[in-house]
């Protein structure tokens, strides 16, 4: 018995559950009630899995692509498809390759404890690239969107460390590969909360460099994680690098930021004195919106201003 508690013990522990838990059995039935909790909880689908699945229904494909320190896992729609495929040889890269950033997902289980799989429970970001017709790829930071553990992560690189520079530069050459591949020259990022961050951070990291990155759209970024963890009484990410912190992004990289009215998470208050202190990019808040709620509705008119529109500056007021 002891070895079969063992043995689920450690099995339980490797899945990408919500919260790593440690179990206390000390009596028989105590035992076979834990052993059956624990095969019911091993039948439900993990974060990734679920995300993974819907990745499917909007008719995504999923990949994986290594760096030199971890693995990402990334969705492609259906021109980036063909392109990486070749099998539409009429489709050649007009514009930039468009580049989806999901939010911080669930770093932390109840605020209390590190979650095992901080893949988003809720996609803001595969539905606003199933609006777009482009070649775009839904990006996954190291750490999420993983079946098995990648044995590089620990749980500091998706909580205090979620923007550190290892991250950032696995992300960096995730990006470098697949452009390559695709065979883009330039980018546009889109990042919703901490993948706005991290918009900015990756496009930092890109300067004077190959791809050049033409546009940034973020959505309810946290783009002052200082001010951010203080506002929301947070721990400070001690082990990662605050936007605000970088120089201005180049001229010619048209940076919007975009926020909602109604948004608790992320307020746009809060960033005044980043915004002052970047005067080239803009930004707009739409009423009634708040963190997850209503990015869908003034999507395609972005998308459309980016193809239809490539050397003006994006305005946000016409999708009002």
């Amino acid at each position: 018995m002891n070895a079969l508690i063992n043995d689920t013990q450690d099995f339980f522990r490797s899945l990408n559950d919500d919260v790593e838990v440690r179990l206390y059995i000390n009596t028989p039935f105590i035992r076979i009630i834990s052993i059956i909790a624990i095969s019911l909880l091993c039948s439900c689908t993990t974060p990734s899995s679920q995300y993974s699945n819907l990745a499917r229904n909007f008719a995504f494909a999923q990949s994986q692509i290594q760096t030199d320190r971890f693995t990402h896992t990334y969705y492609l729609n259906l021109n980036a498809i063909a392109l990486k495929n070749k099998r539409n040889l009429a489709l050649t890269p007009g514009g930039p390759l468009h580049i989806y950033l999901e939010g911080d997902g669930t770093p932390w289980v109840e605020g209390k404890w590190i979650a095992i799989d901080p893949t988003p429970r809720r996609s803001i970001m595969l539905p606003l690239m199933h609006l777009d017709t482009a070649p775009a790829i839904l990006l996954g930071r190291p750490c999420y969107h993983l079946d098995k553990k990648d044995k590089h992560c620990v749980p500091n690189d998706w909580t205090m460390g979620r923007y550190s520079s290892k991250v950032v530069e696995s992300m960096v050459q995730a990006i470098e590969k697949l452009q390559s591949e695709l065979g883009f020259s330039s980018l546009a990022i889109f990042g919703h909360s901490g993948g706005g961050s991290m918009a900015i951070l990756i496009a930092n990291a890109l300067k004077n460099k190959s791809p050049k990155v033409d546009t940034i759209v973020t959505l309810a970024a946290n783009i002052d994680t200082d001010v951010w963890t203080a506002s929301l009484s947070h721990l400070p990410l001690t082990d990662s690098i605050n936007p605000a912190n970088l120089p201005p992004l180049p001229e010619q990289t048209d940076v919007l930021h975009l926020f909602g009215s109604d948004d608790s998470v992320v307020q746009v208050d809060l960033f005044d004195k980043y915004l002052s202190n970047n005067r080239d990019v803009r930004s707009h808040t739409y009423n009634g919106f708040d963190h997850t709620c209503c990015w869908q509705s003034i999507w395609p008119s972005i998308l459309n201003q980016i193809v239809n529109h490539q050397n003006s500056p994006l305005n946000p007021a016409v999708t009002e």
